[in-house]
């Protein structure tokens, strides 16, 4: 960008299937918007404005086909939600009243 006031730089972590490395973005007022910059660069931007994390939209797609075609994992998911409830001073009166 040519103008010099109001140029700022923004670090994002950008994550993919084969790494997590940095860019920097060039914001000022003519350019666009950093999630618009990440998007175009197929990274989807993990906050409105000024995203510092992206996540590559290869790898969206993997997790959320991923999601469709896993098994529900009841065991797994009680667990986790009596660990957080109990993390924050609630507890059951057996280890498996969830399940």
């Amino acid at each position: 960008c040519s103008c010099m006031m109001h140029h700022r730089t923004l670090k994002v972590v950008c994550v993919s299937i084969e790494a997590l490395y940095d860019i920097e973005l060039s914001l000022c007022n003519h350019s666009r918007l950093a999630p618009e910059q990440l998007m175009e660069i197929g990274y989807f931007p993990c906050a409105p404005v000024y995203p510092t994390l992206a996540v590559s939209l290869d790898m969206l797609e993997l997790v959320s086909i991923l999601f469709v075609h896993s098994a529900p994992n009841e065991r797994a998911w009680a667990a986790t939600i009596t660990k957080y409830l109990k993390n924050r001073g609630h507890e059951f009166s057996t280890g498996d009243s969830l399940r």
